[in-house]
């Protein structure tokens, strides 16, 4: 050890020594490690109460992909549909729709439900999820555009 070191400073050296040590063991000794939880496939996918983990909002059956599966009522007009109508709309949430609305808003001439991958949050599979039920009515003005 290094001869300018006080005895309080050579106890912490030793400590941080022995600290690493028993790191280097813990992650090199497999039989140290906790086991993996079990997980249950079903067909390729992950069962929903496969990981251990408790249901969110401790709710009994629920998962994240639950919003996924409601439906709205008919088509949803994205050119006029406020927040509350975008959010029946699967995987859309109350961010999303606030961003699909400014997003919208700051938009020039028309554009289709494609058009939607610029928004922040919306990929190819989000879109896909929603684009059977969203439709793109005619701009204000009249003009051309839209459909689905």
């Amino acid at each position: 050890m290094v001869r300018g070191l006080t005895p309080a400073e050579r106890r912490l050296t030793w400590m941080i020594l022995a600290a690493a040590a028993l790191g280097l063991v813990w992650n090199t000794v497999g039989e140290l490690q906790p086991p993996p939880p079990p997980v249950t496939l079903l067909r390729g996918v992950l069962a929903p109460d496969s990981t251990g983990a408790p249901p969110l909002n401790d709710a009994p059956g629920s998962d994240v992909y639950g919003d996924v599966r409601t439906v709205p009522a008919g088509p949803v007009d994205l050119r006029t549909a406020d927040a509350a109508e975008l959010e029946t709309l699967p995987g859309i949430g109350p961010v999303l729709a606030r961003r699909i609305m400014a997003w919208r808003s700051e938009r020039n001439g028309p554009w289709t439900v494609e058009d939607l991958l610029d928004v922040s949050g919306i990929g190819p599979v989000k879109l896909e999820l929603f684009r059977p039920f969203a439709t793109v009515g005619d701009p204000p003005d009249g003009g051309a555009g839209g459909g689905r």
